[in-house]
């Protein structure tokens, strides 16, 4: 899947961009809000992950905005100041999850496969409706 990582420090987007690149993901990185919205733009995501708080901004608004133009894409907010707050207002702006820092990795992994999984299934959806409706 291809993968746009946020976060404004520099050693979680190499080391979280280099795993997720060794587990087959194609990687996309941006250290800003601006940056991450030119490449929703300009490439084709799957899936963000956002941190919660970029370069002291709101990793929400970033959020709301990503939804805004790639709405079919999933969003991961993860975060070192993890609350129940924070999780419902990340829920709330449509985030696919909720993830605290230090990263769990086998959890991040479980919850992408879950997104491939469901994107696959609305593939196979989608290509039955065009069946029948062709047929």
């Amino acid at each position: 899947m291809n993968i746009l990582l946020v976060d404004d420090e520099e050693i979680i987007r190499k080391s979280l961009g280099d795993f997720l690149s060794k587990t087959g993901h194609t990687v996309f990185t941006a250290a800003d809000e601006e940056a991450a919205l030119d490449l929703l733009r300009r490439k084709n995501i799957d899936v963000g992950i956002f941190d919660f708080a970029i370069k002291d901004k709101d990793g929400i608004k970033l959020l709301c905005q990503a939804k805004l133009i790639n709405p079919d894409a999933k969003y991961i907010i993860i975060t070192g100041v993890g609350s129940m707050w924070n999780a419902a207002e990340s829920f709330h702006c449509g985030a696919f999850s909720f993830i605290k820092k230090p990263l769990d990795l086998t959890n991040l992994l479980s919850t992408l496969n879950k997104i491939k999984r469901s994107k696959d299934i609305n593939t196979a959806v989608e290509r039955i409706r065009t069946d029948r409706l062709e047929g």
